[in-house]
Order: structure tokens, then C-alpha cells, then sequence
């Protein structure tokens, strides 16, 4: 996965962080879904060197 060039890094961390929400919620009802969700939190996050809890913090010293 490529970052957008034309999108800001926190915009990138703002999506992992919303998309590992997202997958915790929906673990039981959308597993698979779910899943897919987490592995791109995960490849956004690795996109700038974080894991997704790293992006939270990044997050909340930012907004």
C-alpha cells in the first residue's frame, strides 16, 4: 500500500485509528470485515513506521 501523495500523514493515522475502531466493533457481527479493516489499519499504520495504538497516540497530541 502507497500513502496518497496529496493527503496529510495524520489523515492517514485518522483512517488507521477509525478502522481499527471499526474492527473491534464489528469482530462478531462482520468478522470478515472486520479483519479486512484491521489489516489496513495495520498497513496505514505501517506506512509511517507506527502500530495502531502508536497512531492514537500520534492522534491525540495532534487534535
Amino acid at each position: 500500500m502507497h500513502s496518497d501523495p496529496d493527503r496529510h500523514p495524520q489523515d492517514d493515522l485518522l483512517i488507521a485509528t477509525a478502522l481499527c475502531r471499526f474492527s473491534h466493533q464489528f469482530e462478531d457481527a462482520e468478522p470478515e470485515l472486520a479483519e479486512r479493516a484491521w489489516e489496513i489499519s495495520k498497513e496505514l499504520c505501517d506506512l509511517h513506521g507506527l502500530e495502531p495504538g502508536e497512531a492514537v497516540l500520534q492522534l491525540e497530541g495532534h487534535y
